[in-house]
């Protein structure tokens, strides 16, 4: 993102007294637009940051049952796979680990899961 030169408050400030209202007006409009480009490449650039943040998880991944229809979590030493709720595991699912040892599962719009890897329980935060 650029860096900011000019401050759009100051440039309104700076617009002659008798110019035209309608011309006027353009001009902040013109401002909003860009500020709002601003606001949006801002956060864009946050999410960005944030999805390259989070490491891989080695020792799990997230599965899709076709025959059921189903999401579900596989974990390296165990014996079944520790099935999602529904409405987790569409576009945007993420597999995280924290204090090393519990997973969690990040779902757009849901609450987070907790994954006990030794149980394959899950409960939400």
């Amino acid at each position: 993102m650029s860096e900011k030169v000019i401050d759009p408050m100051s440039l309104l400030a700076q617009v002659r007294k008798d110019v035209d209202p309608r011309d006027r007006r353009l001009f902040e409009m013109r401002l909003t637009e860009e500020f709002e480009a601003e606001k949006n490449e801002a956060r864009w650039a946050d999410a960005v940051e944030r999805s390259q943040a989070r490491p891989a998880v080695p020792q799990a991944q997230l599965v899709f049952d076709a025959a059921n229809n189903m999401a579900g979590v596989a974990i390296e030493g165990a014996r079944f796979v520790c099935p999602l709720p529904k409405g987790y595991g569409g576009p945007g699912c993420e597999l995280a680990v924290i204090d090393r040892d519990r997973l969690i599962v990040l779902q757009p719009g849901k609450p987070e899961l907790l994954i006990d890897p030794e149980t394959g329980k899950t409960r939400r935060l």
